[in-house]
């Protein structure tokens, strides 16, 4: 599936009405805490944001993604968007996640059109509140990943990403219990958990603007 893709359109979307918790849990696997989780997050939880940049290359739309070293805490080896948590020293959340992207992934912050937010998600292994914001580029980033945050960059071709036939399940045990864990099977790597659950959120907005 293609998209007719535009900035301005999708930016305009962005500021209407969100496929929010259905388009997010899609996605989700069968242990995962409900939408109430994010509708009511522990008094303790962590703030913090993520920026999924759209961008322009030779054949096509790319997301770029990272591929987490090990031993990394809860989410090692996981593939991710660029982000982390918000400081106090942040103005914004918008500012937390194009900054979180330069120390990542070498993301210039003046490179990136910030077209809106997503649904926030709460994600509970590591106990975080998470706002995804939409990024727009015209160009290819230069990326300098950093090593010791940043096993690989990945980037992520969209018309992929809105094949319908790369939304795969496969079984796994947790706390002793099989469930299904539903991810996006892109070029021999799985993005699942709260990644694929953002991904899905963005994939539908793109879905209902064809």
């Amino acid at each position: 599936m293609s998209v007719n893709f535009s900035p301005d359109i999708l930016h305009d979307s962005l500021n209407r009405s969100l496929p929010g918790a259905d388009a997010q849990y899609e996605m989700a696997p069968d242990h995962r805490a409900g939408p109430e989780a994010t509708f009511h997050p522990p008094a303790d939880a962590r703030v913090a944001a993520v920026l999924i940049l759209i961008y322009e290359h030779v054949d096509g739309l790319y997301i770029p993604m990272m591929q987490r070293p090990p031993n990394t805490g809860p989410h090692s080896r996981q593939i991710s968007f660029p982000g982390g948590a918000f400081e106090n020293t942040d103005p914004d959340l918008i500012y937390t996640a194009l900054r979180e992207s330069a120390e990542e992934m070498g993301i210039e912050p003046e490179r990136v059109r910030i077209l809106g937010q997503l649904s926030r998600l709460y994600v509970p292994p590591s106990n975080y509140l998470v706002y995804p914001f939409l990024g727009w580029s015209r160009e290819r980033p230069n990326f300098r990943p950093d090593p010791v945050e940043v096993e690989e960059v990945l980037e992520i071709s969209l018309t992929d990403l809105l094949d319908r036939s790369n939304r795969q399940k496969e079984e796994r045990l947790h706390k002793g219990s099989s469930i299904q864990v539903p991810y996006f099977a892109i070029n021999g790597r799985k993005i699942w958990g709260a990644s694929a659950m953002m991904m899905s959120e963005l994939l539908a907005i793109l879905e209902n603007l064809t």
